[in-house]
């Protein structure tokens, strides 16, 4: 299939897909590889991800939210870049396979490049995940309950907005 994809967005397509259907199918590990194999490819992540990448991701994050307001994050405008928007969606797969096979930084990492692209690019159907599971990451690892809430209220008021674009 891959070799028979005709550019960028059908082989990411593809990747997203075949990664789709491992995970369906329980073998966690795998899809997390394939969603790797596609990230690398459009250098979305680093060859190898290590804990100090998922740091600096965080870093940058904290450094946006203290700088803007929720009202200044809601107008961020959605992404229309289609492959962008394939990327994100190979990272949401990403995410929930890490969890699935409790790798915890790989988990974080593709939590916190969401956060970023969603910062650079605007916002996806991934973005609300994103928010919501950075959310519980601040509860608890540092027991940040306002920044935690902050990302509660962030994720659905600006994913009912999308979906209102969306529907129009």
């Amino acid at each position: 299939m891959l070799d028979n994809a005709r550019n960028l967005e059908d082989k990411l397509t593809t990747f997203l897909v075949l990664a789709e259907a491992k995970g369906r199918r329980q073998l966690y590990v795998e899809s997390l590889l394939l969603c790797h194999e596609a990230l690398i490819k459009v250098e979305a992540i680093p060859k190898r991800v290590h804990f100090f990448h998922m740091k600096k991701d965080c870093k940058v994050i904290k450094r946006f939210f203290k700088k803007y307001s929720d009202y200044d994050i809601l107008l961020l405008p959605i992404c229309q870049d289609k492959t962008k928007i394939i990327i994100m969606d190979l990272l949401s797969q990403a995410s929930r396979r890490a969890l699935f096979s409790g790798n915890q930084t790989e988990f974080l990492f593709a939590i916190a490049r969401k956060l970023r692209m969603t910062f650079e690019y605007g916002f996806t159907r991934g973005s609300a995940h994103a928010f919501a599971s950075y959310g519980q990451f601040l509860q608890s690892s540092g027991n940040d309950v306002e920044g935690a809430l902050r990302m509660g209220r962030l994720a659905p008021l600006r994913m009912g907005r999308l979906a209102r674009q969306i529907l129009d």
